[in-house]
């Protein structure tokens, strides 16, 4: 497969989310060198910062002024150059190389990471789960296309019945993806967290993260820190589990030789101790 068939596209909508992208895009630089990187904005490009390969200035659509969300919608698959593209949001971090994820456009039209509570949107939808908006995969297809146009349709109409109630246009898309991708004909994949982790979330992992979504410290140390504790990413039995509050991976498979969880079970047991000699 051409490089050029392939690429990653972010859209960066004013100062702070360009300033934001600088990590994607020195990260991406790094892990995939061979990807390239299109980003969509609102205004030129700074110089001082790492520079996109292709940089496309668009306006957001009058009708959906104010939502943030909305330049995903109308951007997203109509303005990618590429035939099978990654988008991330600004804020996320590629530890490791992602060229392969491009192969599952092989089998699949789109990717999103299902994931949060039921939709409980109608009889049909009330257990559909939502479709994470920060990391998706997909491919030209007329099924994409088709799936892509009537999202943007969905997203216009929720936007629209918001302004006329007299609500906020912020509407949020990880439900309207969901909707409409569940009355697509595009073929979905599901991407586990490994492909779309994110930071606030508690997180069991087999696989080492290959993209951390969030406003992490420091990503990369993190990462660093995980693969000298996991040094066979081949074994997919043996387990870690992320602490968000704690910003580590611990593995519940060996308590005693973690530290932090050892200093958790002990506190436990300890507190258990104590609230049955006070009586609580």
């Amino acid at each position: 497969m051409s490089h050029h068939e392939r690429g990653v596209i972010t859209v960066c909508f004013g100062d702070r989310h360009q300033q934001i992208a600088t990590n994607l895009v020195r990260s991406l630089r790094s892990s995939s060198p061979g990807i390239p990187i299109c980003a969509i904005t609102d205004r030129p490009w700074p110089a001082e910062l790492p520079q996109p390969d292709v940089v496309l200035i668009r306006k957001l659509d009058a009708a959906l002024e104010g939502s943030i969300y909305g330049w995903k919608a109308q951007y997203l698959f109509p303005e990618t150059p590429f035939s099978r593209t990654l988008y991330l949001d600004p804020d996320v971090y590629v530890a490791r190389d992602v060229s392969d994820v491009f192969g599952l456009l092989d089998h699949y039209d789109v990717g999103f990471r299902f994931f949060g509570p039921p939709l409980m949107e109608d009889k049909s939808l009330a257990y559909h789960p939502k479709c994470h908006g920060g990391v998706i995969l997909f491919r030209r297809s007329p099924q994409s296309e088709q799936f892509f146009a009537d999202h943007l349709a969905l997203y216009r109409e929720r936007v629209r019945v918001a302004r006329d109630l007299g609500h906020s246009p912020v509407i949020d898309d990880e439900r309207t993806w969901a909707i409409a991708l569940a009355r697509s004909k595009a073929r979905p994949v599901h991407l586990d967290n490994y492909l779309a982790f994110h930071y606030r979330e508690l997180s069991a992992f087999w696989h080492p993260p290959l993209i951390f979504h969030g406003r992490f410290r420091d990503p990369a140390a993190i990462h660093a820190r995980l693969l000298d504790d996991w040094p066979d990413t081949t074994n997919d039995l043996d387990q870690r589990l992320w602490l968000p509050r704690l910003d580590s991976f611990i593995r519940p498979s060996a308590r005693w030789r973690d530290p932090l969880l050892f200093a958790y079970i002990a506190i436990r047991k300890l507190f258990s101790r104590f609230a049955r000699f006070v009586g609580l």
